[in-house]
This record gives C-alpha cells, structure tokens and sequence, in this order.
C-alpha cells in the first residue's frame, strides 16, 4: 500500500455521528405519511442506504417513496441549519484531519447526504476549511455503492495518478464497494472479514497506519 495523495472521507457514521438524528428524521417523515414507525434501532441499521432504499426497507409504498425522500430531506436540513444543533463526532476526528493536513495530504468528502448539508454540518464544528471538495447525492446520478461519486471526486482534484494514492475512509458496506469498484484503497470502520478493505477501530488509527507506511 503506498502512501496517500488524496484521502476522502464518508460523512454520516464517520465523521460524524448521525444515527440518531437520521433515525428521529425517519420517524417523523413516516409519522406525516400515516404509517408504521419500526424501532430506531432498526432504522439506525439501515445506515449507508439511499432514502429510497431505506424507505423500501421500512415498508413505504413505491408508489410513496417519493414523499419519504422529501420529507428526509427537509427535516434533515432543519437539523443542518438550526444554529443550536451540533453533530455528534468523536474527539479523535479533528486532530486526525489536522494532521493529515500537516502532512500535505488533500481531503474530500463523498457522501450520501447532499452537500449543503454536508457544508454546514462541517462549517458548525469548523472543519470546513479542511476539504477541498464536497461530493453529494446530487452531484451523482448513481451514489454509493456506485463508484461515480469516487470518480466525480478525483476528477474535482484533477488526480491522475496511482488511485492507490488514493484512500476512501467509511463506516458501510457501500463505502467499501465504491472504494473497491474505483481502483481505491478502502479503510472501513468495522471489521471486514474479506480482506478487500483495511479495518480500522476509529480515525485516528489513519495516523498509525501512515507511520506504518513510514508516510
């Protein structure tokens, strides 16, 4: 494995941890709709999935899963734009980021989520200054686990080079298959019992893993 160029990062459930929010969002949007609401739990479980996909797998009509996107969306963006709400992140995540930065590597995030948000959740915390680029879902016409927002993004980086150089950091399975379709390294937060992906417990063991690479 070489050392990196570029790092790009996952946002929900790795930068930050959204869960609970995403979960709360869900449960009012199916409250509009008039229909049943699971436990958050397993909501929180579906993780890493579109609003459509997630929407199927809590029981929305197809002919509905339009409005569940909408309603995602729209409460999830109050929660990005109340001034009073900060997102929940590990205290190991800025001193990583800092010193990936100290270190010359580039960053981005590819996310799922749009990225308006993705701005203003990174703008709360004041970690904005550290991304060059932002990739969200409609910026794509395929998202994760499609490798097109890994593409869009080194095309936004003008890289060409050795896309091992390049490291994709996420929490889901979608995460690791884009990584792996785009010719990417993949570092998972989960243990992958594959071996297609490097495993890490949390962010700041991207700092062991450059010291192992002596980057």
């Amino acid at each position: 494995m070489e050392c990196p160029k570029i790092v790009l990062f996952d946002l929900d459930g790795t930068l930050f941890d959204n869960t609970s929010i995403v979960a709360k969002v869900y449960r009012r949007g199916l409250e509009e709709m008039g229909l049943p609401v699971p436990r958050d739990s397993y909501i929180q479980s579906l993780a890493g999935l579109s609003t459509y996909e997630t929407g199927r797998k809590l029981g929305v009509p197809e002919a509905r899963l339009s409005e569940i996107d909408k309603y995602f969306w729209l409460y999830f963006g109050e929660f990005c734009r109340d001034e009073f709400t900060v997102p929940k992140f590990e205290k190991d995540v800025e001193p990583t980021l800092r010193f990936l930065a100290d270190k010359g590597v580039k960053m981005g995030i590819v996310t799922s989520n749009e990225s308006e948000n993705a701005r203003l959740l990174l703008q709360k915390v004041g970690w904005e200054a550290y991304f060059e680029m932002i990739v969200g879902v409609r910026e794509v016409k395929k998202p994760k686990p499609s490798r097109e927002p890994i593409d869009i993004a080194l095309e936004m980086f003008g890289f060409q080079g050795n896309r091992k150089q390049v490291w994709m950091v996420g929490d889901t399975l979608s995460d690791k298959h884009a990584a792996i379709d785009a010719g990417v390294v993949s570092i998972v937060l989960f243990f992958d019992e594959t071996g297609d992906a490097i495993s890490i417990r949390k962010i700041s063991d991207i700092k062991t893993l450059l010291g192992e690479f002596h980057c």
